[in-house]
């Protein structure tokens, strides 16, 4: 039986495969409404129609004319409108880092400070962050719309991503970081949310910037600082669980009599190959092959449970691996079942810092999905 689809579903289908055509071109590629309307297979009046309509929302721009090498008037570029920005923040344990970043990919502002966060209680470290951004806010143009705030923290979060239920490393339990937020800056913004940062991480995998899928599907992501958390990604998008919370591998149990752990178990994955664990057992090469076993184990675990074929590593594991792989790999590949019909592939991440850009990517997620619903904001 032939789904039925109303005629205003498929206005807005077509405006939102309409926006991301826009978002999804190269810094090289000349796209026009023409263009638009070969690439979406509409009519040339309906992509004029809907490009308008995008123009007059606020959500993409237009460039002088160019000739296009074909018959008729030069035709005027679209672009995505970087004046309507998305601001990342991601809260580590003893740094801070800012990142504005505009619907069209554009990097317009970036900040990084140090601050001892586990030592502070939650309003104060708001209150600074707040700081931090009303500061980077008002250096910025005067047709800037900031339209949200994404915060990226390592711990669990609440499934209306608005509230931290449990961060060990940070001492943050249920901490309302969306009130924190709202109550610390001085500018509108249409939304705010908090998100697990090896989501975050994960999610700049995805996505070259706003809109422009990177290629990378389908794949596992393990991130590695104080604690060491992972993110699974599966048709471009985050696998949550019944509670939002997939992917607390530091939390694996790798030996049930080992160190014991800031959660209350013991041998847990963090214990051997979060930055405290790695520091403590710099130079102790026996102490530093047991890490490299340690995350091996945890990597054959993830991929018998999640039967992936890609794992990226991120954050401080990314050197770490890179110097113990053969050891890491060879335990995986070991405990591995069926491991060699799986052409499991294994590389770095290509961010530094990929959690804060994925918090400033993710923040425009509501947008794209249903640009009208944000018209009189961003007008």
């Amino acid at each position: 039986m032939q789904e039925f689809v109303s005629v205003s579903t498929q206005r807005a289908m077509n405006l939102r495969r309409v926006l991301h055509e826009v978002l999804s071109s190269g810094p090289d590629e000349v796209l026009t409404r023409a263009a638009i309307a070969s690439r979406v297979q509409i009519t040339r009046a309906t992509a004029t129609r809907l490009s308008d309509q995008l123009v007059a929302l606020g959500l993409i721009q237009e460039l002088p004319p160019v000739m296009t090498g074909g018959p008729g008037r030069p035709g005027r570029v679209l672009v995505g409108n970087n004046n309507l920005v998305s601001l990342g923040v991601d809260i580590g344990v003893s740094e801070i880092r800012l990142l504005g970043l505009g619907l069209g990919g554009q990097e317009l502002c970036w900040k990084r400070f140090e601050l001892e966060v586990p030592s502070l209680p939650p309003e104060e470290v708001f209150s600074r962050v707040g700081h931090e951004l009303n500061g980077v806010v008002s250096q910025l143009s005067v047709e800037t719309i900031i339209f949200s705030v994404t915060v990226s923290v390592p711990g669990l979060v609440d499934g209306d991503n608005r509230r931290v239920i449990y961060a060990p490393n940070l001492g943050w339990s249920n901490v309302d970081v969306c009130q924190q937020i709202r109550r610390s800056i001085q500018f509108p913004v249409k939304s705010i949310e908090v998100h697990n940062e090896a989501n975050m991480a994960a999610w700049a995998q995805t996505w070259k910037h706003p809109g422009c899928p990177s290629g990378l599907d389908t794949f596992a992501y393990i991130s590695g600082g104080i604690g060491v958390g992972a993110a699974v990604v599966e048709n471009r998008q985050l696998y949550q669980g019944c509670h939002g919370w997939v992917g607390e591998i530091g939390h694996l149990t790798i030996d049930p009599r080992g160190i014991q752990c800031k959660c209350g178990a013991q041998g847990c994955l963090e214990r051997y190959v979060g930055r405290e664990a790695l520091e403590t057992r710099r130079g102790n090469e026996a102490a530093l092959v047991e890490s490299a076993r340690a995350l091996g184990l945890a990597m054959a675990a993830l991929t018998n449970i999640l039967d992936v074929s890609l794992i990226i590593i991120g954050g401080d594991l990314t050197n770490f691996f890179a110097e113990y792989k053969a050891e890491v790999t060879r335990l995986m590949h070991l405990h591995t079942i069926a491991d060699e019909q799986r052409s499991l592939q294994i590389t770095s991440s290509a961010y530094e810092m990929p959690a804060v850009r994925g918090a400033a990517i993710r923040g425009f997620r509501a947008l794209l999905d249903a640009p009208t619903e944000f018209g009189k904001f961003t007008r």
